[in-house]
């Protein structure tokens, strides 16, 4: 069964700002706001680097603050209520290269505050050393890794907390992913982030790829594309849902179940191992995580 948190009153709903609002940023709060937390909207803001994109957010999203300024006193209040309690969670979802810069326009704002951020990061290669440098002493810091399902509040995650989060922190975090992301799992180790970023991270462009190859071919024998994509979909969607309501049967076991000896499948299955395939897919994933682990290694310095 895809697990999705039920409808609940009990959630406490934290101030939420999200930094660098592209697709997976919006994806974020759109999978935010169409989940059960019951959130409140207007302690919700994003923050963009240009104008012509907060007016777009604006529209799209009329309930929001959206802000150009990471010190905008919107995302600062310089009154803590008891509204308050829940927290601050401050998502920087920028490309690698900007995540310094955003931490050197929060940490003022941060020492200012009575109680720090939980400052999450949505990217991988940059260390959570590299972010404690960056932020002012005692900020509790999560690296986490979604994918952009949780638009449809059908995301797979990875989080990494440093020793500063407290138990509570992350369990408020946890939930608000578990909302937009039915997989949702606390790593052990911080470099098996950069793995889940080459596995789940970029998961959906894998399969968009091998869905788009199949559909053209289908399009190619006869299918119109709305039919052929609409099947392709769907069998993308049943066969994943399939696999996790039945997760003590191996995936091997469930591609043999298709193949019937001598069948069609299993001369199509043998076509692709001639090809390569799971070569392919070993040097696929091994790119990305190559390329992972090197983000963060041209950003270097403290920025307070």
């Amino acid at each position: 069964m895809i697990h999705k948190i039920s409808h609940t009153s009990d959630y406490p709903s934290p101030r939420i700002t999200i930094a660098g609002c592209g697709v997976l940023g919006k994806g974020i709060a759109t999978g935010l706001l169409a989940s059960p937390l019951n959130l409140d909207p207007s302690k919700i803001s994003l923050t963009v680097r240009r104008e012509q994109h907060a007016r777009c957010l604006r529209e799209e999203f009329p309930g929001l603050a959206v802000t150009l300024d990471h010190g905008d006193p919107v995302l600062w209040p310089a009154e803590a209520t008891d509204d308050d309690e829940a927290g601050h969670f401050f998502f920087i979802v920028t490309k690698p290269q900007h995540v310094q810069l955003v931490c050197a326009d929060i940490s003022p704002h941060i020492q200012a505050s009575r109680t720090p951020p939980v400052v999450i990061t949505l990217c991988p290669g940059i260390t959570i050393a590299q972010l404690q440098d960056w932020l002012p002493t005692g900020t509790p810091i999560v690296r986490s890794m979604p994918n952009t399902p949780v638009m449809v509040c059908q995301g797979a995650t990875g989080l990494f907390p440093s020793p500063l989060v407290s138990p509570g922190q992350l369990s408020i975090l946890t939930r608000m992913f578990e909302a937009i992301s039915p997989s949702v799992v606390t790593l052990a180790h911080e470099d098996q982030l950069n793995v889940v970023a080459a596995i789940s991270g970029s998961a959906p462009a894998y399969f968009y790829r091998l869905m788009d190859h199949m559909v053209a071919t289908g399009i190619s024998l006869g299918l119109p594309e709305s039919l052929a994509r609409d099947l392709i979909t769907q069998s993308c969607i049943g066969s994943g849902a399939f696999a996790r309501e039945i997760p003590s049967v191996s995936l091997a076991q469930l591609r043999n179940d298709v193949c019937v000896p001598g069948g069609s499948t299993e001369k199509a299955m043998n076509v692709l191992d001639a090809h390569g395939w799971q070569r392919g897919v070993k040097e696929a994933i091994t790119a990305s995580l190559t390329a992972n682990r090197s983000m963060g290694q041209g950003t270097t310095g403290r920025s307070r």
